[in-house]
């Protein structure tokens, strides 16, 4: 079994465990920690008020750290790779923004700074985010945003055509070498860049839908260049072209 389908099903159980526990507080969206399997850290949005709840013992209990996001729905919480040496996670909300977190999610700030739409659907953050500081962000009228200073301010990329939903971002776990980044946009399919947002190309060959919900990468994407993306009621794999930069 691949670490990141694993991952993802660990993940589910959690979500699961939580439920049951809560029946009366569906949860929404769930993060774990890079180092979940020794620092034991995830973070959960319930259904109550979309409250930011946070565990360190697994899930088993959960306390409710400082939140800048109000009522407003918090769709994605990403981690920094560096987690256990940083304390830096991120958080986005349907109307709030960004949130920063460099104590483990204890006190946040919002970092909107260049967000003209701050309405996020998605983030994702650079695996080489120690030393490029470097996350890009959704939102649900279709515009995306790279950030290069840890989301101190962001810059609006060009992703052309007419603006669709953004549902997921993903970043290549070689981005210090491919520079790739891919976003799943509803009724339009997958976009992919190749030079870290610039320039952006569709690949829709072999989906039978263009109704996507989540994207994501092998994570042997170096060796096989395998993208993976979901659409409402099915999933496709399939291999990634080389990409001219420029191509939209």
């Amino acid at each position: 079994m691949v670490p990141k389908i694993a991952r993802l099903l660990a993940l589910t159980c959690t979500a699961l465990r939580i439920a049951a526990h809560q029946p009366h507080d569906p949860v929404l969206t769930a993060a774990l920690s890079p180092g979940f399997a020794s620092d034991r850290t995830l973070f959960a949005v319930l259904d109550e008020n979309y409250s930011l709840r946070k565990s360190t013992d697994r899930g088993r209990s959960f306390h409710t750290p400082s939140d800048p996001f109000s009522t407003e729905l918090i769709t994605v919480v990403a981690f920094s790779p560096s987690f256990g040496v940083d304390r830096t996670v991120f958080a986005g909300a349907a109307g709030t923004g960004v949130g920063r977190s460099t104590d483990g999610g204890e006190t946040w700030t919002l970092v909107n700074n260049g967000l003209a739409d701050r309405s996020i659907s998605a983030l994702a953050v650079s695996p080489e985010y120690a030393a490029d500081r470097l996350l890009v962000a959704a939102t649900s009228v279709g515009a995306i945003y790279r950030s290069r200073d840890g989301g101190a301010s962001w810059q609006q990329l060009d992703v052309g055509a007419a603006p669709a939903a953004v549902t997921d971002l993903a970043i290549s776990p070689g981005f210090g070498i491919d520079r790739t980044i891919v976003a799943a946009v509803a009724g339009r399919g997958v976009l992919k860049s190749v030079d870290e947002g610039d320039t952006w190309q569709l690949l829709n060959a072999g989906l039978a839908s263009l109704a996507l919900t989540a994207v994501g990468f092998s994570p042997e994407f170096t060796l096989d260049a395998t993208l993976f993306a979901s659409t409402l009621g099915a999933a496709s794999k399939g291999a990634s072209p080389a990409a001219s930069p420029g191509s939209r």
